[in-house]
């Protein structure tokens, strides 16, 4: 479970930043000049909602790593009670 736990962390760790790459390099494409103006708000609300989430998944390795450490405390208190 912990080994599972340590993947996530470095998969998140490559992917996230992989994925605002790939983000950023998109949201040049989307600004094309034939379209309203309510169109372009709606296209730049969407990229600040995005930005916004990646922002937030800052705080996911950490959570996964608070649930790495809480797991091990928790599975050294089990193997305790189980031997004595």
């Amino acid at each position: 479970m912990i080994i599972a736990l340590v993947v996530a962390l470095v998969a998140l760790a490559i992917i996230l930043p992989i994925g605002l790459m790939v983000h950023s390099s998109l949201t040049g494409l989307t600004k094309i000049s034939g379209m309203s103006a309510t169109a372009n708000t709606t296209v730049d609300n969407v990229n600040n909602n995005i930005y916004s989430a990646f922002n937030l998944t800052a705080i996911v390795p950490i959570i996964a790593a608070a649930a790495v450490i809480i797991s091990v405390i928790m599975g050294a208190f089990a193997f305790k009670q189980t031997q004595g």
